[in-house]
């Protein structure tokens, strides 16, 4: 028995791409495999481009178009390794790549599903998916590159896994089944360069995404049928996601300081350390939080506002048509360093409550650049703009340009007839096609 059967669908790859993509294995340092390369229909010169290489290690396989799905799952069925390795026709597999994860599986028993980081090129962009993927990493995403896996082929035909054609996300579909058998985890390291073009599956179409969400929608029955448990799944990964990325993904599962999934059978269950983690923040009109971001329950985020990636906000109120930079902290708690300890563990009561327990107001059209540090008590004004990497220990007047460590006024964005001119007017207060209006006016 070979190690490992690589299966590739092929239609109607460009002669460059595919040959590279070819190459790429035939040319791996760990060289004990087939080469199962089905070709579903191509009407272009395909077929005369796989024949042109004389490797016996190479199955090729001819069949009328039926889709990538059922494509691959003729390679399945007719494939002999212990591993069973993905390719697609126009990647690249770095030379190591094999030899790396067949060891990795080899010396990891308990791994079932293993892909890599990878390379989108042209770009350059680097995809480092989480090492250890969750059921609920999976169910907010697939964080597992298609062509960069490997899994073992015996578990899959022990539980009759195969790809359903019925979805474009044939292999989201595959995992979110799989999860419930097996670990999966990523090698951390780039072992595929990931062609990214105009003729890429994955791109996110209409049809994809309503793919992707119906596969969502399988794995959130799989927990549980109550439509507000559901709801209320969704709305913690969506919200909160890189603090749950860190609990499901980056810190160990065993450690018990972090241990709020529990698996008993098949059944998930989520607890939520509701003192600390009480996520229902209130959220205003058109307003958008992205991935990573942590608000509080005490927070009120206005209407328009936008705050990006890797915040951490607690109990603090934020006006309308505020821009939220990355990575911005308003600070959790403020300790009393004129005691004896700063530790938490002296406090009596609610120590939580006693840290936060001045507000921060955040008013109206606030700029407020990445990574900068906001005190708690702090006010920042009207139509102030914060520098990116500032630490703001006091407070901002309206209109005020700021920026340092600690923070300090460079200038007003206007002068004072201006300032006070857009101060009546309190366009922020509008509704954006209003608001707009009365800008326009402003600026006249």
């Amino acid at each position: 028995m070979v190690a490992i059967s690589v299966v590739m669908s092929v239609y109607n790859t460009k002669e460059e791409w595919l040959r590279e993509s070819i190459e790429s294995i035939l040319n791996q340092t760990f060289g004990d495999f087939e080469f199962i390369i089905i070709n579903d229909g191509s009407t272009n010169n395909a077929e005369d481009v796989i024949l042109s290489y004389k490797d016996e290690r190479i199955k090729y396989i001819k069949q009328e178009n039926q889709g990538l799905a059922k494509s691959l799952n003729t390679g399945l069925n007719i494939a002999k390794g212990e591993y069973i390795a993905r390719m697609d026709s126009d990647d690249i597999s770095l030379p190591e790549r094999f030899e790396k994860q067949v060891k990795f599986l080899d010396k990891n028993k308990d791994i079932s599903i293993l892909g890599t980081w990878f390379e989108r090129f042209p770009q350059k962009e680097i995809i480092k998916h989480p090492s250890n993927i969750k059921y609920l990493d999976l169910l907010q995403r697939c964080y597992i590159g298609h062509p960069t896996v490997m899994f073992r082929r015996a578990e899959f035909e022990k539980y009759n896994l195969k790809y359903n054609p019925e979805y474009l996300c044939e292999d989201y579909e595959l995992w979110s089944r799989a999860i419930s058998y097996f670990r999966i985890a990523n090698l951390p390291e780039i072992l595929l360069k990931y062609r990214w073009s105009g003729e890429n599956l994955s791109k996110p179409t209409k049809e994809f995404i309503s793919s992707t969400i119906k596969v969502q929608e399988n794995m959130l029955n799989f927990l549980t049928n109550n439509k507000k448990e559901q709801d209320e799944i969704m709305d913690t990964i969506n919200h909160t996601y890189s603090w749950l990325e860190r609990i499901f993904s980056i810190k160990n599962s065993r450690d018990r300081k972090y241990k709020v999934i529990m698996i008993l059978g098949k059944k998930i269950k989520i607890k939520i350390n509701k003192k600390h983690y009480n996520l229902e923040y209130k959220l205003g009109e058109k307003s958008q939080v992205c991935d990573g971001s942590y608000i509080d329950s005490k927070s009120i985020i206005g209407n328009y506002t936008y705050i990006g990636r890797n915040c951490n906000i607690t109990k603090a109120v934020i006006g309308n048509y505020c821009s939220i930079g990355n990575n911005v902290t308003i600070v959790p708690g403020e300790h009393d360093i004129y005691s004896i300890s700063t530790s938490h563990a002296l406090y009596d009561g609610n120590w939580y409550k006693k840290l936060t327990e001045k507000d921060c107001i955040i008013k109206n059209d606030v700029w407020i650049g990445a990574d900068s540090i906001i005190r708690r008590g702090i006010t920042v004004g009207n139509g102030a703009v914060i520098g990116a990497n500032s630490f703001v220990n006091k407070d901002v007047p309206d209109f005020a340009v700021v920026a340092g460590n600690p923070a300090k006024i460079i200038k007003y964005r206007f002068d004072v007839d201006k300032c006070n001119k857009i101060a009546k007017s309190k366009w922020w207060n509008f509704k954006l096609d209003k608001a707009k209006t009365i800008i326009k006016c402003l600026e006249e």
